[in-house]
């Protein structure tokens, strides 16, 4: 697992849960910025995988395919805005 972050300064720490779907949780923040952990897990091309415009940063890791390969994707996202790219 990777976690890959932007920018400096405090982080909050007091997340609501503000959107709840069947693709993402959105945690929301009093100061606007978001996490956004996926729910369906879908693998990216090898290599680094860009953090998403406005993110601040991301959590990119590997997990077992149901036919036992392994696959790579970003797990989490989080928006210094609130907003998702």
């Amino acid at each position: 697992m990777s976690v890959v972050r932007t920018g400096d300064g405090p982080h909050p720490r007091d997340f609501t849960v503000t959107d709840d779907d069947r693709e993402s949780t959105v945690l929301t923040a009093s100061r606007g910025t978001s996490l956004h952990p996926h729910r369906i897990l879908r693998p990216v091309p090898a290599g680094p995988s860009p953090v998403p415009r406005r993110g601040r940063g991301q959590v990119t890791g590997t997990w077992q395919t149901p036919d036992g390969g392994s696959a790579r994707g970003v797990f989490a996202v989080l928006y210094g805005d609130g907003s998702r790219a």
